[in-house]
């Protein structure tokens, strides 16, 4: 689990802390990447887009991460793949 700034909400409000926790299966040097179900590695300074039903400790829908300007590039390619213009 992590604790995540939360810098936009697209439906529902932000926490009023501004952080939220996220539950996601994780790997690193001492613990391998399993053979099934999504795991992540998120470091520090990555951002990451998330699709959850609620701010609650559940598990998200969703998840990517990577750079601000990686996330911007997914998120104008989602966005392109439903027809719409993103940061146009």
């Amino acid at each position: 689990m992590a604790t995540v700034k939360v810098l936009a909400v697209a439906r529902g409000q932000a926490p009023t802390s501004g952080e939220a926790s996220l539950r996601f299966s994780t790997y690193d040097e001492k613990t391998p990447e399993s053979d099934g179900g999504l795991q992540y590695k998120i470091r520090s300074q990555d951002c990451a887009l998330v699709f959850a039903d609620s701010f609650e400790q559940g598990w998200p829908s969703a998840l990517w991460q990577g750079t601000p300007v990686e996330i911007v590039k997914l998120i104008q390619s989602l966005a392109n793949s439903f027809g719409t213009n993103a940061g146009a």
